[in-house]
């Protein structure tokens, strides 16, 4: 299959994501709606800010438009 083909082409939807690290529980968050184009928004912890490159990648490559916004927490103790 080529890339195009596994392409979203338009995307409303919610999805969420739990796990742990040590003594650090994390969940992200993604939540998009159709919009004419492809905008991406990211809400990570301070000093998490290296991940929006890859993540922006990932998203682009799966979906072709749409405003997704894509949020880390992460919970210690």
């Amino acid at each position: 299959m080529s890339a195009e083909q596994t392409r979203l082409h338009s995307m409303t939807g919610f999805a969420r994501t739990d796990g742990n690290y040590k003594s650090s529980r994390w969940t992200w968050e993604l939540k998009s709606v159709n919009s004419r184009g492809l905008e991406l928004r990211f809400r990570t912890p301070h000093g998490f800010d290296f991940l929006e490159p890859a993540l922006r990648t990932r998203i682009q490559a799966a979906v072709k438009r749409g405003s997704v916004n894509a949020s880390l927490t992460i919970r210690t103790g």
